[in-house]
């Protein structure tokens, strides 16, 4: 594809100043106090200078109506085309004039002819046919869907599934029933409450209550309940999404909650929101309401931030609002850049910026990168411009990257416009790949284009890894390669790798397979794996199986690692079900943990839940924890989470890290906990460490430091 003509003049542009003192400049970091002054200036300028910004272009021509006879393969090069148009709004309006045209007839056809271009994006779009082919014909859709394979055939199914429950919910609620327990029926069953809820959100919402859908990250399940709710009922939706169990589904349940209401009523939204208790969940709420405060009025909206304290909160609450911004008013969210606490977080909004204002009107910001007179600034913007323009031109944007100096700045622009030029002709980046000189960035960039070619290519992309020579490179990008390779069809992934000789990169390669298949299909995963000879490998491979597993069916999962003969296999893979289970249901999986035989293994189990728990609802942590019997194992637990104690409750941490039993470890830790208390708040440390019973010395030694 030609690229733009603005990207040719930004590309240019930028050749020019780095021969005229980028390359030449000293990249210290000097002071950057006036930095939001210079680059908002700066950023109006090059607007002002644009002539219009992508915004402001006129629309890319239509194709007009598809012709009513026209084939299979022309519907579905329709829908290619319409899908590299720039334009969001374009590219959807246009996709769905497409779209149109799938019947009952054709549909079979149409996924057929997608199915076999390549690209992701374009695979997507199958379940899209389905689900309008499933209005019509429900039975033929999901028959076709389900001799699919991995994640092409979950994908499937949930697109049939949102067409089918459309016309005749009961009849899509009846077959998902009627599958057999595991991962697929679980996926269904999320796709069914999705679409029940655009008519009955609290019928919904008990449905997902007595499946177990809230037992994880189902964000794809509470959006449609609690949109629809909020809508309907702010007030009662705001209360039943805090009556929810501690979790994720809560957290986003409360942030599609404040997001939805404030859109209806934003002062109402934003009382609610401040009347939480709960630190996180007030958190959420208030960064979702500003969100939409600042949609309507930016300037009101952050003069209400500036004048809260500095703190993480509020660092939160200027990175989300500068994401919000970069879109609609790259000027925005250069506004808010002095508002982040740190250099590093000043540098990645900037690189945010830079790299999205790239892509929407790349000659405007190299203008404004151009103009700053802080070259650690340009640095940071040049980084993010590259990224930005590969995503269009990567051949020009690896051009710019060559002319940097050799950095890690330059290392992760080659590595990024490697990654999109892979996406459209990994043939021409594998070749220049081969060109680099021997190093991590050549390492970086092999990594990336292996990614890429092997989701629309994997027995190219294999055969380019195989005749790479020995070493770093191809180890990870044989790894690379089995892991995109998986998404698509993880037995032949598995062959492949099966064939490979014994050592790191295979053992990591089964790895990548065995989480992308468990994924799709855990049962037959986990049978594969099984057959694996004992090793490294056959024990990441389970660790992995066991983790994706726990996601979605924690009890089954835990079943099947009981089995498992015992060994480092079945240790890490109980270890990773306890890990992920405490995301979702803590008190399940501390049941379930209390009933593991290995000491050692039971004591890992029990430091994952609990580094968990603690932030979700310390209170029911801490509880469980003091029926746990004492001694060394105990105190090791202890001087673990009562770190994360101290972020939200120092005082409660120092009284846990109180109850360890050896006297130098209890002391050590106090200690720790002290040093690290005077940082965030030292008057309530210093009155906490004057009346402790710490030894003199280390209590002068704090107490004289002085106060920041």
């Amino acid at each position: 594809m030609k690229p733009p003509a603005g990207i040719v003049l930004a590309v240019f542009a930028l050749l020019v100043a780095f021969a005229l003192g980028y390359g030449a400049a000293s990249f210290g970091r000097g002071e950057r106090s006036s930095r939001r002054t210079e680059t908002s200036a700066s950023a109006k300028n090059a607007v002002s200078q644009s002539g219009a910004s992508a915004r402001s272009r006129s629309p890319l021509l239509t194709t007009g109506s598809l012709d009513p006879n026209a084939s299979p393969e022309e519907i579905a090069d329709e829908i290619n085309a319409a899908m590299d148009s720039p334009d969001a709004l374009d590219r959807e309006g246009r996709i769905w004039d497409v779209l149109k045209s799938v019947r009952s007839g054709n549909a079979r056809a149409i996924a057929d002819a997608l199915r076999a271009r390549k690209g992701t994006e374009t695979r997507y779009m199958v379940s899209r046919v389905l689900g309008l082919w499933a209005r019509q014909d429900p039975r033929a859709a999901i028959e076709y869907a389900q001799k699919l394979t991995g994640n092409e055939r979950r994908n499937a199914v949930l697109g049939v599934l949102s067409g089918w429950a459309l016309n005749d919910y009961d009849g899509a609620n009846k077959w998902v029933e009627s599958l057999p327990p595991g991962t697929t029926k679980r996926i269904a069953r999320t796709s069914l409450i999705s679409a029940l809820a655009e008519s009955d959100p609290e019928r919904a919402l008990e449905m997902a209550r007595n499946s177990k859908i809230m037992q994880g990250n189902r964000f794809d399940a509470g959006y449609p309940i609690f949109s629809k709710f909020t809508r309907k009922d702010p007030e009662l939706a705001a209360q039943r999404a805090q009556e929810l169990p501690p979790g994720q589904f809560r957290y986003n349940a409360i942030q599609v909650v404040a997001s939805t209401w404030a859109q209806q009523d934003r002062e109402a939204a934003f009382q609610w929101a401040q009347t939480l208790t709960d630190k996180r969940m007030r958190q959420t709420a208030m960064n979702n309401v500003v969100q939409f405060w600042a949609q309507q009025d930016f300037d009101e909206a952050i003069d209400w931030v500036r004048k809260q304290p500095s703190s993480r909160e509020r660092d939160e609450m200027v990175r989300n609002l500068s994401y919000g911004a970069l879109n609609e008013n790259p000027e925005n969210a250069i506004s808010l850049v002095d508002l982040m606490a740190s250099h590093e977080e000043q540098d990645q909004m900037l690189r945010n910026i830079a790299s999205n204002w790239g892509q929407q009107d790349a000659t405007a910001a190299v203008r404004w990168a151009n103009e700053q007179t802080d070259a650690s600034v340009r640095k940071v913007l040049y980084e993010g411009l590259i990224n930005g323009i590969s995503a269009d031109d990567p051949q020009a944007a690896v051009k710019l990257a060559a002319n940097m100096p050799a950095s890690s700045t330059q290392r992760n622009a080659l590595s990024s416009a490697a990654y999109n030029w892979a996406q459209t002709d990994p043939a021409g980046a594998a070749q220049w790949a081969a060109r680099l000189p021997v190093g991590e960035t050549r390492n970086d960039v092999i990594r990336n284009i292996a990614s890429n070619w092997a989701r629309t290519d994997p027995i190219s992309a294999s055969n380019w890894i195989e005749k790479l020579p020995q070493g770093n490179a191809r180890n990870s990008a044989i790894s690379n390669v089995a892991s995109s390779w998986a998404e698509i069809d993880p037995a032949a992934a598995a062959d492949w790798v099966k064939k490979l000789p014994d050592g790191d990169s295979k053992n990591d390669a089964l790895s990548s397979i065995a989480a992308n298949w468990a994924r799709s299909d855990p049962a037959t995963a986990s049978r594969w794996a099984a057959a694996l000879p004992d090793g490294p490998g056959k024990a990441q491979a389970v660790g992995n199986i066991a983790e994706n597993w726990a996601q979605n069916d924690p009890v089954t999962a835990a079943q099947w690692a009981a089995q498992l003969t015992k060994g480092e296999a079945q240790n890490r893979a109980m270890e990773n079900i306890a890990n992920t289970w405490s995301h979702s249901d803590p008190a399940a999986a501390a049941e379930w943990i209390n009933r593991i035989d290995a000491d050692e293994t039971r004591k890992n189990a029990i430091g994952n839940l609990m580094s968990n728990w603690v932030d979700q609802d310390s209170a029911r942590a801490l509880s469980w924890f003091s029926t746990l019997p004492a001694g060394k194992d105990r105190d090791e637990l202890v001087g673990r989470f009562s770190g994360q104690l101290l972020q939200n409750d120092p005082k409660l941490a120092m009284q846990w890290a109180g109850t360890i039993a050896d006297t130098d470890q209890r002391n050590s830790q106090l200690k720790s906990l002290a040093n690290d208390w005077m940082n965030v708040d030292p008057t309530s440390a210093r009155q906490w460490v004057g009346q402790s019973d710490l030894d003199s010395d280390f209590k002068r030694q704090l107490l004289s430091r002085p106060l920041p």
